[in-house]
């Protein structure tokens, strides 16, 4: 008589079981996010690595951009493996993914304002706050922003726990639309950043590596609905 496999980690071991991942590399999407916190702990020790490393148009937000560019890539994808398998609604909710990822992409390097010049900068000066060819620092629409980064977080973290604690929810279309639990560490780490703002502290401009952070969990979820799509897609054939 063979035992039942040791879970070690709990939700990871089920969450991995389900969308075919190691339980270590499910522990590690977890928890490789919150490895950030060393650059902060630098520029508190000593140095300024940190610093460099996540101000504006620099290594991080440059990487943010590319993932996300990844993101709309993957969803674009997705979308039409969804709308060839009559799945329409849900092929049209990828599809405004891709739509939404290309704009994020865009506000990532201030639309190519820097190379239009400190002209163009200046005609926006007034209503943004950064000085940037971007929306969403603007004056009016700043305040929703930084509300809607919180709901993001609040949806990948507490909501991938909710859905894993309710099997009701566990169905096909959740599967698309809910990040497992290993990557809620990534949006737990927005939350807690946002949370963190709000309170008046500066965040050693932390926000661009949560940014980087929820943009790759988000590129390995849709990665990881392909993946999942195109197995289901080869069974169906080999048992035609």
């Amino acid at each position: 008589m063979t035992s039942a496999p040791k879970r070690r980690f709990g939700a990871f071991d089920d969450e991995a079981r389900a969308w075919n991942v190691s339980p270590g590399t499910a522990l590690a999407l977890f928890t490789v996010p919150f490895t950030g916190l060393l650059l902060v702990v630098s520029d508190l020790v000593r140095g300024d690595l940190g610093t460099r490393l996540l101000a504006e148009d620099s290594v991080v937000e440059s990487a943010t951009a590319l993932v996300i560019l990844a993101v709309a890539a993957l969803a674009a994808i997705v979308a039409r493996r969804l709308w060839s398998n009559g799945l329409r609604v849900q092929a049209t909710v990828y599809a405004l993914l891709t739509a939404a990822a290309v704009v994020g992409a865009g506000e990532e390097i201030s639309w190519g304002g820097r190379l239009l010049g400190d002209e163009a900068l200046e005609s926006v000066r007034d209503a943004n706050q950064q000085r940037e060819l971007t929306i969403h620092n603007l004056d009016v629409v700043y305040e929703p922003y930084v509300a809607g980064m919180l709901l993001v977080g609040l949806y990948g973290s507490v909501g991938s726990w909710f859905v894993y604690r309710v099997e009701f929810w566990r169905t096909a279309n959740w599967y698309l639309f809910m990040p497992p639990v290993f990557l809620a560490g990534a949006f737990l780490q927005l939350v807690a950043y946002r949370i963190l703002r709000y309170t008046g502290s500066r965040g050693h401009n932390y926000g661009e590596w949560c940014e980087l952070c929820v943009a790759a969990a988000i590129a390995v979820f849709i990665w990881l609905n392909l993946r999942r799509l195109r197995s289901r897609q080869s069974g169906a054939a080999s048992t035609a």
